[in-house]
């Protein structure tokens, strides 16, 4: 229900573009508005929703894989030279040094196997809550139909509960908030879509898979405070120097300075 008065807020001015506009019925052009936000809801869920879901499966699932391709011979080739530069200064500490590269090399393979299983569970796991999801869905669509259509009537009945001096103040901090959400929700809305095509166009130039989907990941992961595009892409083009893919790794780096 709470979703449901949210939904019914956010279209509140197209719903009353449309009436005071098309001379419709509020009713009917709430009915037209929340029902054409839940098909866009649905399209984007089907066609994105899935894609996202297969591929964070396959890359959680990838990544023993990419820990004993890219990582281990990394690692190996790091405690070598340790024990090399430990040989010239004490040739008794080659042995401890080497007992230790063991060690820490078995702990980083268990840490990974465990994210990797614990992950692949966790997202195969989802699909189990599909239902309780679906039922909580359909009330919150229902809801916010319902609301949408007697959106003053309730507000007012609210209002109504509320003595004139606390109303006063209640109305001026929700046209404040609303304001203030507005902005944010459109620059970060606009930052994210030149991110998200930015992403796309480079990715598809390099020949990455799932190019729409990895540059959406990104999109979102930029929007978070501190980490960014960097968080994702700067390990990323490391990793794949580390891997002996030169190309794959300076269109990296080209993709996210552009960023």
């Amino acid at each position: 229900f709470v979703l449901g008065f949210i939904i019914a807020f956010v279209f509140k001015p197209v719903i009353r573009t449309l009436t005071y506009k098309l001379k419709l019925p509020n009713k009917l052009a709430a009915l037209i508005v929340v029902g054409l936000f839940y098909l866009i809801l649905l399209t984007i869920t089907i066609f994105l929703g899935i894609e996202i879901f297969l591929y964070l499966e396959e890359f959680f699932r990838d990544i023993p894989q990419l820990y004993n391709n890219v990582l281990v011979p990394w690692l190996s080739d790091a405690l070598i030279n340790l024990e090399e530069l430990a040989s010239q200064i004490d040739p008794m500490l080659v042995e401890q040094v080497r007992i230790y590269s063991q060690q820490i090399l078995e702990s980083l393979g268990n840490l990974i196997t465990s994210i990797s299983v614990g992950s692949v569970s966790y997202i195969t796991s989802f699909a189990t809550k599909v239902p309780l999801f679906l039922v909580g869905f359909l009330l919150t669509v229902i809801s916010s139909f319902f609301i949408a259509m007697d959106y003053q009537l309730i507000i007012n009945f609210l209002l109504d509960q509320i003595s004139p001096s606390k109303r006063s103040l209640i109305i001026d901090a929700q046209l404040f908030l609303v304001s203030t959400l507005h902005k944010y929700a459109k620059s970060y809305l606009m930052i994210m879509s030149i991110t998200f095509v930015e992403l796309t166009i480079g990715f598809s130039i390099l020949g990455i898979e799932s190019a729409i989907v990895v540059a959406f990941l990104i999109a979102i992961f930029d929007i978070l405070p501190v980490a960014g595009t960097g968080g994702v892409m700067i390990p990323w083009t490391i990793f794949t120097f580390l891997e002996g893919d030169t190309r794959l790794g300076l269109g990296l780096l080209v993709v996210y300075l552009v960023v």
